[in-house]
């Protein structure tokens, strides 16, 4: 006899035999869904770990791509900053030993035109100087913008006059193409001449004498 919260049951009789095998299956149910649980979460643990592995590869693998292509972006930049600087350093150079060495010879016109060029050159040189001051500010976010209210079409001429002034070639021919009329923006003069300063310069430097 097997007495359970009370009640007395023979084990030799068959009713028993059904209860006792039904709360083994339940029991061998319950067992097999606690392992299924813990196997899925084990399987989903796993799973987020694999997949957190290849997003870290991927973002390894794309910052190093960014990487690469900085650096070879940095290398072609210093290559054409090198090649853009020793145009104007050799011209400054040739055109001083010519003034130097043939000073007797040269006439007041060639002189001054040399003079010109020097000039011309040194200004390019201040240029690149400004370029990469200005990138390192990009790169560093510490570029400041001070953008203000004032007449584009005033600020354009006062520009047209000092570049003018400073490069006095014969080769080219300035022309300012602006409205009689005043025009308001706001804009940053400070990075406004550096952009017009760069794309006369382009301009100048890309053109056929």
């Amino acid at each position: 006899w097997i007495i359970l919260e009370g009640m007395r049951f023979d084990i030799y009789e068959p009713s028993f035999a059904i209860v006792l095998i039904v709360m083994l299956t339940i029991t061998l149910q319950l067992i097999m869904v606690m392992l299924y649980t813990i196997t899925l979460k084990h399987w989903y643990e796993e799973h987020q770990i694999m997949q957190q592995r290849e997003i870290d590869r991927e973002i390894e693998r794309i910052e190093l791509e960014n990487f690469r292509e900085l650096n070879r972006m940095k290398e072609e930049f210093v290559a054409q900053l090198s090649h853009d600087m020793r145009s104007p350093l050799s011209s400054i150079i040739l055109s001083s030993e010519i003034i130097m060495e043939h000073q007797d010879r040269l006439t007041q016109e060639r002189r001054i035109r040399h003079l010109q060029q020097i000039k011309y050159q040194a200004h390019n040189l201040l240029n690149f100087v400004d370029e990469m001051l200005l990138i390192n500010q990009f790169e560093f976010d510490s570029l400041p913008f001070v953008p203000e209210i004032d007449n584009v079409v005033a600020y354009c001429q006062g520009f047209y006059n000092m570049f003018t002034q400073y490069y006095e070639l014969e080769e080219h021919n300035f022309v300012l193409d602006v409205p009689d009329k005043a025009i308001y923006l706001n804009f940053d003069p400070r990075l406004m001449e550096r952009m017009l300063n760069n794309l006369v310069s382009n301009a100048i430097k890309y053109s056929p004498d």
